[in-house]
């Protein structure tokens, strides 16, 4: 990449920032009666809705620097020229916390977070996942992180191959066999699944070190 190149990106995504911001300031909290929210059986976690759209800010160090969009369907796409990479929203609050979750997708990140009381990060997508440990570890060093990918991040138990683009991250987290979130699914009341997200969390603390 020339630097000309570079400047020029870096340029675009000053301009995001200012965007995401006048946005996010001027967009009304996040209800839980949203179309996506109820779907997907979850509190906004402070959310905020725009337009329709539940919008879910991707920060950098608490510092906002682009926006996720998640329509009613559940289709979600970022804004234009925005930063994701590295780029995290938190739920919970990690400073009271000797323990950190790490997901992949908001509605992950606040079931987990519901089903657990552990603050989670959540890295918006697969690829992601290893800049957000990174800096998650340069500002938490002694809390303990668990990784809760979602299942296509998992290599093929048919095969025991993983997918080729996602294959380094998943050699380091796929430990347990099955994710937190996979074995949650099998279980059927809110009550069950509490206290089993619990005890595999505090399993996996076990298997899951970063």
């Amino acid at each position: 990449m020339s630097l000309q190149t570079q400047a020029d990106k870096i340029l675009r995504q000053s301009r995001a920032i200012s965007i995401a911001k006048a946005i996010w300031d001027s967009a009304g909290p996040a209800k839980a009666e949203h179309a996506y929210l109820r779907k997907k059986g979850i509190q906004p976690h402070g959310t905020k809705e725009h337009n329709g759209l539940l919008i879910v800010p991707v920060t950098d160090r608490r510092k906002i620097i682009s926006l996720q969009y998640i329509h009613t369907n559940g289709t979600s796409r970022f804004m234009p020229n925005g930063r994701t990479r590295g780029g995290y929203y938190m739920t919970g609050k990690p400073g009271q916390s000797d323990i950190i979750c790490i997901a992949e997708s908001f509605a992950a990140g606040a079931s987990i977070y519901e089903m657990t009381s552990y603050p989670v990060a959540v890295a918006f997508y697969a690829d992601n996942l290893r800049h957000v440990i990174r800096t998650i570890k340069e500002l938490y060093p002694f809390k303990t992180l668990v990784i809760c990918p979602d299942e296509d991040c998992l290599p093929q138990e048919s095969t025991g191959k993983a997918k080729k683009t996602k294959a380094p991250l998943c050699s380091v987290i796929h430990a347990g066999q099955m994710t937190m979130a996979r074995q949650i699914k099998k279980l059927a009341s809110p009550e069950a699944k509490r206290c089993q997200a619990h005890l595999l969390c505090q399993s996996l603390i076990q298997m899951l070190r970063v």
